[in-house]
């Protein structure tokens, strides 16, 4: 007899990402942010909350270009570790010929796990005065599922019992 059998669906997948990120997103401004020092993180802050807006007000796919340098020389070896292990998290990362990362979110990220990350970020007036590290651009013909709700993809699956 055969039965069918759901297979976790994109948003579990997606949901569970969005847990780790809004985790490890979290850990990192609480072990690292202070207001009055760090400006090169200040300014990666500046460049994340830029591209978490950008994205959650529009239904293409947005990637984040992010100079090495926005990475590697904000802090000791203990920081930049804790930052790429950050960064991993992000979602799809693609190496550019010029010494840049891109980071993408999933496909399936709503606006409100996109406001779950924002929510842990310091807002704009406590990042002081720093300049936004890296670019957001378009991923042309790339899109977002729906971003206020999800359509719920339960694929079957053939179980012989």
């Amino acid at each position: 007899m055969l039965e069918q059998e759901p297979v976790p669906t994109v948003d579990v997948h997606t949901q569970h990402a969005a847990d780790e990120m809004v985790e490890q997103l979290a850990g990192l401004v609480r072990d690292w942010f202070n207001p009055q020092s760090n400006m090169g993180f200040h300014s990666w802050l500046t460049g994340l909350r830029g591209w978490l807006e950008a994205q959650r007000g529009s239904q293409q796919l947005l990637c984040w270009r992010v100079p090495d340098t926005c990475i590697t020389e904000v802090g000791g070896p203990d920081f930049v570790l804790q930052l790429v292990q950050a960064c991993r998290k992000f979602g799809a990362v693609s190496t550019c010929e010029n010494e840049s990362h891109e980071y993408l979110l999933d496909f399936g990220f709503s606006n409100a796990r996109i406001d779950l990350l924002l929510a842990e970020l310091p807002p704009p007036a406590r990042l002081q005065g720093a300049a936004t590290c890296g670019e957001v651009r378009v991923l042309e013909e790339r899109y977002r599922m729906n971003a206020v709700s999800y359509t719920h993809l339960t694929l079957p699956t053939k179980r012989i019992v």
